[in-house]
């Protein structure tokens, strides 16, 4: 039989009242994990990040955003592997969802701070899963790319990367962004010990940047 009377509107009440405050905790965990003010501490953004992730009720975009902001925290925190750790799993959810675009603006944001960590491996499958016509669209990714090649040892296939960076970056009329591939050309020049081709290289982008 169904609750008639008194106890059936008590019941009713609680299930609104939880709801509510069900909503209101994620609204507030969203707030702490977002952190746009920067008022909450690291330690209550990841707090309020693992709570989202652990809720089980996000979808898979939701999800990746939770623990980027995660991985923002541990990494103010100077906790830059398990930073990483999150970083991965945020592009690996992006990516489930197909959410190439999302997942290739995550890794130019934190490329830089992974290939000084040396994760040169990581880099590589993050970028790796990208389709190539979206790399191509990015000049900071191929960039990456010849970064790789370059710490690889892989000199050819460096200069060839940051060349098409570079006439990404002129397409654009990104002058920081030439400067930066030309620098990535003639660092290979000096590690190949051709240090008259690396400095018109570095002259040049010395003028593109002054």
């Amino acid at each position: 039989r169904y609750m008639r009377g008194p106890l059936s509107g008590i019941v009713c009440l609680i299930i609104a009242l939880t709801v509510a405050w069900s909503a209101q905790a994620r609204t507030q965990n969203w707030e702490r994990c977002t952190n746009k003010t920067k008022q909450f501490s690291p330690d209550e953004h990841i707090q309020a990040c693992t709570a989202i992730i652990q809720s089980g009720k996000e979808n898979k975009k939701d999800l990746s955003i939770a623990y980027n902001n995660r991985g923002i925290g541990y990494d103010s925190k100077g906790q830059f592997d398990t930073a990483i750790e999150n970083f991965d799993e945020a592009i690996y959810h992006l990516l489930q969802a197909n959410a190439f675009d999302d997942a290739a603006r995550v890794i130019e944001q934190i490329g830089e701070n992974v290939l000084r960590a040396g994760r040169l491996e990581t880099l590589a499958a993050w970028i790796d899963a990208i389709p190539p016509e979206q790399v191509a669209a990015r000049p900071l990714l191929m960039f990456y790319l010849g970064d790789l090649a370059r710490l690889r040892s892989r000199f050819d296939d460096a200069l060839a990367w940051y060349a098409q960076a570079e006439r990404a970056w002129r397409t654009a009329s990104d002058t920081r962004g030439i400067a930066r591939a030309l620098r990535g050309q003639a660092l290979v020049y000096l590690d190949t010990v051709r240090p008259a081709q690396a400095e018109s290289l570095l002259e040049e982008a010395l003028r593109l940047t002054d």
